[in-house]
């Protein structure tokens, strides 16, 4: 496997960026924090940490250029959780806020958290 230039991975993973940056409300939503570029499996990635309703922790985002999608990586302790490929650029946000958010952002359920999890930032 060629090696992938430092260039690269970086353009790759501020286009990933550029993708959130267009849909801002609901990436905040996940907590999102601590974004680096990276290679993962032989890809340049994006990988952060998020805090969100149905999952915490380390996520990688990576192009796989091979098949021009992008594959998600979320992990437990070091292992990995949940392998999605096949993404296309616009549906990378909503297969992630389904993983890492709700499955259902019109339930009621998900009103009700994101309320308590609002009066309690706000007491």
């Amino acid at each position: 496997m060629e090696k992938l230039s430092v260039a690269y991975v970086n353009e790759i993973a501020q286009y990933i960026t550029t993708i959130f940056k267009n849909n801002m409300v609901i990436v905040m939503s996940w907590g999102f924090d601590e974004a680096k570029a990276s290679v993962y499996k032989d890809m340049a990635s994006l990988e952060f940490s998020v805090s969100g309703f149905l999952y915490q922790g380390k996520v990688i985002v990576s192009y796989n250029q091979g098949v021009d999608y992008f594959e998600i990586f979320t992990f437990e302790k070091d292992s990995v959780k949940n392998h999605d490929t096949n993404i296309c650029f616009d549906e990378l946000v909503s297969k992630l806020d389904v993983i890492i958010e709700t499955t259902d952002s019109k339930s009621e359920s998900y009103h009700l958290a994101i309320k308590n999890n609002l009066a309690q930032v706000f007491v």
